[in-house]
């Protein structure tokens, strides 16, 4: 491979060396601090490398030492701060998510549990309407069928 810590042809957006994927470019800056591990750029530029990978625990960690090793390095401040929204921004997303999941399976369960008081109030319906424990039955489960009418439409 080669020294790859060095330079390997200035791009035109930055001084940064051109790499020609991610992962060459994370072996490279590695190798580079196992030379130079006080180089808050490499530092910086690992960090970079790993938060295109999405790996942005990594990444935080990188910026981290880079703004520890040189306090006013402005690019590893905005860094940090760009890696943290953006973490902040998926745990947001996962919570939305796990309690979307946690909705659709409660609209589930009371869905089921309506089908069943369906189901009860039919067998209710074939017995004989003036035996007073079916109509105690009858009316346990129309409040029931209300209380769950009311718990699906605040799901909704």
């Amino acid at each position: 491979m080669g020294v790859c810590h060095a330079r390997r042809g200035a791009s035109t957006r930055s001084q940064r060396p051109a790499f020609s994927n991610l992962t060459e470019a994370v072996c490279c800056y590695e190798q580079a601090l196992r030379i130079h591990p006080g180089s808050a750029q490499t530092h910086n530029n690992l960090g970079s490398a790993l938060a295109a990978q999405g790996n942005l625990v990594k990444a935080l960690a990188c910026f981290r030492k880079a703004v520890e090793l040189q306090p006013e390095f402005a690019r590893a401040h905005r860094n940090l701060a760009q890696a943290l929204e953006k973490l902040e921004g998926l745990r947001q997303t996962n919570d939305r998510l796990a309690q979307e999941r946690v909705d659709q399976a409660r609209a589930e369960a009371l869905a089921d549990r309506e089908q069943y008081l369906a189901e009860r109030a039919a067998e209710l319906a074939r017995k004989d309407p003036a035996d007073p424990d079916v109509k105690k039955q009858a009316e346990e489960l129309r409040r029931e069928q209300e209380e769950l009418a009311k718990r699906l439409e605040e799901l909704a």
